[in-house]
């Protein structure tokens, strides 16, 4: 009984891998065989160094959880949105803290990195997760449907001007926790929006997480699903209808 999780990020086009770095980044981290933490983040697009501010967000949010991975496991096995809030906060500071600690290395102010971010844990037990400002995590239970961690539009209006190098990031913070056995999950940045909800309602788009859903169960390992992604990043079929930059984090548990 484990997990199969990759990440992967790639560039609105080849063009602009010559004259820009990606904006987005994405980590995944395990801390053992059956619970698993992924980070992701969506650099503004007007801030001069919002590339680095994704990287140092999710780097430090993944170095803050592997620190107090005990305390993390343990909400994460018995998840409950009020608990998860106050770690989620004091995992905010810290991450706040590395963004002004990176401004004062590159000599920037801390606007100049502006970013969103979403990280989740997941175990065999549930799923729990925070975010501020643009992009979605799905999931699917067992024999039940793909399911919004957070349903666009139903909390938040404004997230596209939401980052967490605001001083009310603490307030603009979703939280969310979910008992039971999460079989799949997808962490994305807001590129892959447009693809991912329903026409009709705000609702997952299952023609769209069925294949991901399908692929990430058949990956041997880990490098068969970063690969998986990495090929369906790159597709045709998706650079067509995608002209942003995009990060895709995909995780499957087998028991």
């Amino acid at each position: 009984m484990s997990w199969n999780a990759a990440v992967d990020f790639r560039k609105a086009s080849p063009q602009e891998a010559q004259t820009r770095p990606c904006q987005y980044y994405g980590k995944v981290l395990k801390l053992n065989a059956d619970v698993i933490v992924s980070a992701v983040a969506d650099g503004q697009g007007k801030a001069q160094f919002s590339h680095i501010g994704a990287k140092t967000v999710v780097r430090s949010a993944c170095n803050t959880i592997r620190t107090n991975a005990l305390h993390f496991q343990s909400l994460v096995r018995n998840p409950n949105e009020g608990a998860a809030v106050i770690i989620f906060e004091a995992l905010l500071d810290s991450v706040q803290e590395s963004l002004k600690s990176a401004a004062a290395d590159y000599l920037v102010s801390v606007d100049d990195l502006a970013t969103s971010l979403i990280v989740f844990i997941a175990c065999p037990s549930g799923l729990v997760a925070m975010k501020i400002g643009t992009g979605f995590i799905v999931y699917r239970q067992s024999g039940r449907q793909y399911e919004f961690m957070f349903r666009p539009g139903e909390k938040r209006t404004n997230t596209e001007n939401q980052y967490i190098t605001q001083p009310n990031a603490r307030d603009n913070m979703e939280v969310a926790a979910q008992n039971g056995l999460t079989e799949f999950v997808c962490a994305s940045t807001n590129a892959l929006e447009p693809l991912s909800i329903r026409s009709d309602g705000y609702r997952p788009h299952t023609p769209f997480f069925r294949p991901l859903d399908q692929c990430t169960a058949l990956a041997r390992d880990d490098d068969e699903l970063h690969s998986n992604i990495r090929a369906f990043l790159r597709s045709k079929n998706l650079t067509g209808k995608v002209d942003h930059d995009c990060t895709l984090m995909l995780g499957g548990y087998r028991n």
